[in-house]
């Protein structure tokens, strides 16, 4: 049997954006808030600072191409990349932001490279779209696993440590980390395989 496509989301699951957004957040607010005591979507957590800071930050240029990738994400990624693995992203850019895609772009090819921007590089606020049996998502957001789903394909939400509780909910695959990924992943594959043997 091929291998199945991978698909990722961007922030919070292969680049650490809150990571970089709470480092922002504590040098203009004089806080030590760390990132990972950030369980909220829109930085609730961050007690100082309201939604608005929060949205002109995304909206400031440097917030897609200063932050760094996940814990060990760019590791298993050129693993599974050596391995054979179709490996492309998918991600909603910032709607408000003029930098967001553009950024985007310039963190695949720093980080990424292997990753041919012109065919598996995508945009969409609707990732079920470019779901098939044969492709798995890895995502944060309940609404991007389950639309993918419902369209036929595999869903890994990506919980960095339990942190995320907009994704805690998810009754599916997860992963904690890309070790996790990793092994999900091979998991998947081999379920796959073993049905194919059964029938």
């Amino acid at each position: 049997m091929n291998k199945p496509q991978l698909f990722l989301d961007m922030d919070e699951t292969v680049v650490a954006l809150s990571e970089y957004i709470v480092k922002q957040y504590n040098n203009l607010h004089n806080d030590n808030m760390k990132w990972t005591d950030n369980h909220s979507y829109w930085w609730k957590d961050c007690k100082k600072a309201n939604k608005d800071f929060f949205k002109t930050l995304l909206q400031t240029k440097g917030t897609f191409i200063d932050p760094k990738p996940m814990e060990n994400a760019i590791t298993i990624l050129n693993k599974l990349h050596d391995e054979g693995y179709d490996i492309h992203i998918i991600t909603l850019p910032q709607w408000q932001s003029y930098f967001s895609t553009k950024e985007k772009v310039e963190w695949v090819k720093k980080y990424l490279p292997f990753i041919n921007i012109d065919t598996n590089f995508h945009c969409t606020g609707n990732k079920g779209l470019l779901a098939n049996s044969n492709r798995i998502l890895i995502d944060d957001k309940l609404g991007h696993l389950k639309g993918w789903e419902d369209n036929g394909g595999t869903s890994i939400c990506f919980n960095y440590h339990f942190c995320y509780s907009w994704s805690k909910s998810w009754i599916g695959e997860v992963a904690i980390d890309w070790q996790c990924a990793y092994e999900r992943i091979k998991s998947i594959e081999r379920k796959w395989e073993n049905e194919q043997y059964r029938v």
